[in-house]
């Protein structure tokens, strides 16, 4: 009789000593690629807050050189808002747009006066016009809107257009 149990043994001491191996061979992998992550970031974080103590520092220094006084302060930052505030308006016009069938118009013009906008451009026809003006103030996005001018153009079967919008005064 063959006793082949010395053999199972060493081929299972075999099998684990081989895992245990890779085992060992996987976590220094990983371990070295966790480090080596681990530097770059590191780095990237150091650079990066270099760089913000360098503009702190910027921002120090000219805040020091300017001298500028609380109201100062407060005025550019009111006229940042406002800024802010107009172009927040102005996106909210043009998404709205967006909502209207504009394929008949064309609007090539928009100037900005306070709480009036001015556009001009060209349309089809009036009909097209007033349908997109009534729906437009129907929409609440202004409290008034004043035509200006609408003329035919000449050799052309479209007209041009120039109206004033007064916004609404609800934020």
């Amino acid at each position: 009789m063959i006793n082949l149990l010395p053999w199972r043994e060493e081929k299972f001491n075999y099998e684990r000593r081989f895992l245990l191996k890779i085992s060992l061979i996987l976590s220094g992998f990983i371990l070295i690629f966790s480090l080596i992550f681990h530097a770059t970031i590191t780095q990237k974080i150091t650079k990066i807050d270099e760089k913000i103590a360098l503009i702190n520092e910027k921002i120090n220094a000219f805040s020091a050189r300017s001298g500028m006084k609380n109201s100062d302060e407060n005025a550019v930052i009111s006229a940042i808002q406002n800024r802010r505030n107009l172009a927040k308006r102005g996106l909210i016009y043009f998404q709205l747009l967006e909502k209207f069938n504009t394929e008949n118009i064309c609007l090539e013009k928009i100037d900005r006066q306070e709480q009036v906008l001015t556009f001009s451009g060209k349309v089809h026809s009036a009909a097209y016009l007033s349908e997109f003006l009534t729906n437009w103030k129907i929409g609440n996005v202004f409290s008034y809107i004043q035509i200006d001018s609408l003329e035919e153009q000449t050799g052309s079967s479209s007209l041009t257009f120039k109206f004033r919008a007064f916004e609404s005064s609800k934020e």
